[in-house]
């Protein structure tokens, strides 16, 4: 009997010592759980360029003489090493669209220049302009490249990014 109550002590310290060390793991997680921000702190307002509803304000309609209410922008500048790609990748998936293209490429020597436009129709119509930087500074355009939605000759989207652009239109959110 004696070597059953040996075991039997034996056992239950064992049990013993594994709860207080679960319980001791379980302490520490906790902390560190406190320790970890709150998901609200991480939530981002999400807030609308100031262009969005607007028409554009550097191109004139009627000058350009769009076939279409919608056009696709793509702004992009001589210094910028992300834009260098941007402007093929961007005509790969847009050239199924009928959507115009405009493309701007801002610079710092065009501020002397009177913008210049070329046009090149191949299967939509494709507009190049020059712009300076300072112009489009003025309507908070300074990170490169941009991609704008033009819809019914207003501004639906402004973004950074080309998928968001390719997405609405693969999905007509616009």
């Amino acid at each position: 009997m004696l070597p059953f109550i040996v075991i039997l002590l034996f056992l239950l310290f064992i049990f013993i010592l594994c709860l207080i060390t679960f319980y001791n793991t379980y302490k520490k997680l906790l902390f560190e759980i406190s320790l970890m921000p709150i998901p609200t702190t991480f939530e981002k307002k999400i807030e609308k360029h100031p262009l969005i509803g607007y028409s554009f304000p550097l191109i004139d309609y009627k000058d350009l003489n769009l076939a279409n209410k919608n056009c696709v922008v793509l702004i992009t500048s001589d210094k910028c090493s992300n834009c260098e790609n941007s402007l093929s990748e961007v005509m790969q998936f847009f050239r199924y669209k009928n959507f115009d293209f405009l493309h701007i490429n801002a610079s710092k020597d065009s501020a002397n220049e009177e913008n210049q436009i070329y046009v090149s129709e191949i299967d939509y119509t494709y507009y190049e302009i020059n712009i300076s930087i300072e112009d489009l500074k003025k309507y908070n355009l300074t990170t490169f490249p941009t991609f704008i939605l033009i819809n019914n000759y207003t501004i639906v989207e402004v973004t950074n990014i080309a998928y968001r652009i390719q997405y609405l239109l693969e999905t007509e959110q616009f």
